[in-house]
């Protein structure tokens, strides 16, 4: 076996992972002055989740352990644990035998982790013709298993690589080494950071009265362009701050917990020494945010006739432009 290290960041999801990718690819030449190089994502599409590992990734690695000066790299694709097991479990199978395989993965509360990925999905879906697949946040919940898939993921690759090469650390700000997300990950790779040119990139959630008027508006048309027009102008229109106290309902909070909390459990046990405060934000935390909040995050019908007309202002200025062409 080489004694090179092959560091396979699978993020999970909304855990700063874009963030982490964008300071890597910004400072490879640092990286590679410090002994490691950096790959990036290794599924083949970089909008969504690839089926397979296209032959260039496995070419490029294979001549990394087999001919690089440099003794480690990193891999960071968060699609790897996005119900892509099969995937991961094949990749590291692979190279287990060639390379030291080091897996790095931040997991969040499962109340944060499933309202953001909510409100990550109406804009992701905005740019792009694809017809949302549940009309409700508790649909979402029956679709959504991300959480629960890389909580049995984990426990697949601690079977091929040992529990002392999968590293799992809790994404929760105060537990950071430093205070920074990038201080704690680069720790974990075992190299600081301070030579590091900072990025700025725009991947912050949106509230969820947001994510609720993208998602009427996808109701209306699968049109991207007049998706996107929408999209920027309902963002652009955001000024009133009181929206960002939007909440989840009752409801929702126990069908989260109802149907993930058990696997949130695990990996606290698992993980976290059975810390059962490792996470801020408890049940009780967002039982009181949720009955203190007076804001309506569903839309009302003078939002759905702006929304309505928004769509078709859209729709009438795409027309225009089309007939100034010919």
């Amino acid at each position: 076996m080489s004694t090179k290290t092959v560091f396979v960041h699978i993020g999970a999801h909304k855990t700063a992972t874009t963030y982490l990718q964008a300071l890597m690819l910004k400072n490879k030449q640092v990286l590679k002055e410090i002994n490691i190089d950096y790959l990036g994502r290794c599924t083949s599409n970089s909008h969504a989740p690839g089926e397979s590992i296209p032959k260039a990734v496995h070419l490029y690695l294979d001549s990394f352990i087999n001919n690089s000066t440099i003794e480690n790299i990193i891999i960071s694709d968060e699609d790897l644990c996005h119900n892509r097991n099969n995937i991961c479990v094949e990749f590291v199978r692979r190279y287990r035998r060639k390379a030291r395989i080091k897996v790095i993965c931040y997991v969040r509360e499962i109340v944060s982790y499933y309202t953001s990925f909510y409100t990550f999905a109406s804009m992701y879906l905005s740019d792009s013709s694809l017809e949302p697949k549940y009309s409700s946040f508790i649909e979402y919940l029956d679709r959504q298993k991300a959480y629960a898939s890389t909580h049995h993921l984990l426990l697949e690759l601690i079977d091929i690589i040992g529990r002392n090469n999968v590293v799992v650390r809790p994404f929760e700000r105060r537990l950071f080494h430093n205070g920074s997300i990038e201080s704690d990950f680069f720790g974990i790779i075992g190299c600081n950071n301070y030579r590091f040119q900072g990025v700025s990139i725009q991947n912050a959630s949106i509230s969820l009265k947001i994510a609720e008027k993208l998602y009427y508006a996808l109701s209306l048309t699968r049109d991207i362009a007049v998706r996107r027009i929408v999209k920027d102008r309902i963002l652009r229109d955001h000024s009133d701050a009181h929206e960002d106290a939007s909440t989840i309902t009752v409801a929702e909070l126990d069908e989260i917990y109802a149907r993930y909390r058990s696997y949130e459990e695990k990996n606290i046990e698992l993980f976290f020494g059975n810390n059962k405060y490792v996470f801020d934000k408890q049940y009780t935390h967002w039982r009181s945010k949720i009955e203190a909040s007076s804001l309506d995050r569903f839309l009302g019908p003078s939002e759905k006739k702006y929304i309505f007309e928004l769509v078709y202002s859209a729709q009438e200025e795409i027309t225009r432009q089309a007939r100034n062409k010919c």
